[in-house]
């Protein structure tokens, strides 16, 4: 729509004459171009949710996965320390065994040396009767021998089992070695579980800059609902006009007697003006049906808002089911 001025008065004809082509001055493209730029604020605001909700997924997705793995991995953990377990009872059960055997070879070390003060008083008994048993000599020393050789088969079964013990003791040791590796895999769980904590924390973090974007469409609401008003004012404005243009009829009707020669001329201005104010009302339904859009638009925004909700909803139930599992 074109607005020209012609002697001091406002020309709002649709199709005004060639000769005032050349003081055009249109609004209405400004406001279209205003309402395009909203739109298009809107529709990128709308993709942008769409991809942190598509990434917030994903990395839900991520962080069930590193559950689910740190789970596995706890079974595993769990089930080495029942067989280490298994293990270190088989080996105390074998060093019972193995002290079990000691004392027995203690006591029968101990019944050997008492047979052997027993033969030594035996032979301090044969020494004085040397004389008389003469004959018997050689066998009282093979005797003595074999008492020497068994003497020195307890020495070599005495150092066997201090040879066990050393094994025992450096089977000992490998089992503190490994007490420590578990030790070591124990807080390689605990540092995977703080990484867990701060994975969650980053989690919450995007969740508040979520809804720092849902306070940034309500205020993009509120900016819309402001331009409604602002176009209110001039749709007020463009009436006010109207009723002047009215005032300056009535005071061209006024005139009538006066300006006969101008009468055709002053027909056709309200032919115009006629034609001006269906213009006017057809754009005014126009703006109606662009309010009715609008408020469309805002539903949209309603359900989009209660769609977030209930997938931050989602989230928090998946945060909390995440922290029972850990618990």
């Amino acid at each position: 729509m074109a607005i020209s001025r012609s002697d001091g008065f406002v020309d709002l004809r649709v199709l005004p004459s060639a000769g005032g082509l050349a003081n055009e001055d249109s609004v209405w493209p400004s406001f279209t171009d205003i309402m395009t730029v909203v739109v298009l604020i809107f529709l990128v605001s709308l993709v942008v949710i769409m991809m942190r909700n598509t990434e917030l997924v994903a990395q839900l997705s991520d962080s069930v996965s590193q559950n689910e793995t740190i789970s596995s991995q706890r079974g595993g953990l769990e089930l080495r320390i029942a067989s280490m377990g298994d293990e270190l009872a088989q080996l105390r059960a074998a060093l019972d065994q193995t002290d079990s055997q000691r004392k027995s070879a203690e006591k029968d070390a101990e019944q050997k040396q008492i047979e052997i003060l027993a033969l030594l008083s035996d032979i301090s008994d044969l020494s004085k009767v040397r004389d008389l048993f003469a004959q018997d000599k050689a066998a009282l020393s093979a005797e003595l021998g074999d008492v020497n050789a068994e003497k020195q088969a307890l020495l070599s079964d005495q150092q066997e089992m201090r040879t066990e013990i050393a094994a025992l003791q450096d089977d000992n040791s490998t089992l503190a070695q490994d007490k420590a590796a578990l030790n070591a895999e124990l807080g390689d769980v605990n540092a995977e579980k703080q990484a867990l904590l701060s994975d969650q924390q980053e989690m919450r973090t995007e969740i508040a800059a979520l809804q720092d974007d849902n306070s940034t469409l309500a205020q993009d609401k509120a900016a819309l609902n402001a331009e409604l008003g602002d176009v209110n004012a001039e749709k007020q404005a463009l009436l006010s006009d109207q009723q002047e243009m009215r005032t300056e009829i009535a005071a061209l009707q006024d005139d009538n007697s006066t300006l006969a020669q101008d009468k055709a001329a002053l027909n056709a201005e309200l032919g115009d003006v006629n034609a001006e104010k269906q213009a006017l009302l057809s754009d005014q339904q126009e703006m109606r049906t662009e309010i009715a859009a609008l408020q469309d638009d805002n539903s949209t925004l309603a359900q989009d808002k209660a769609a977030l909700n209930a997938e931050l909803g989602d989230v928090n139930a998946e945060k909390q089911a995440l922290l029972s599992d850990q618990q």
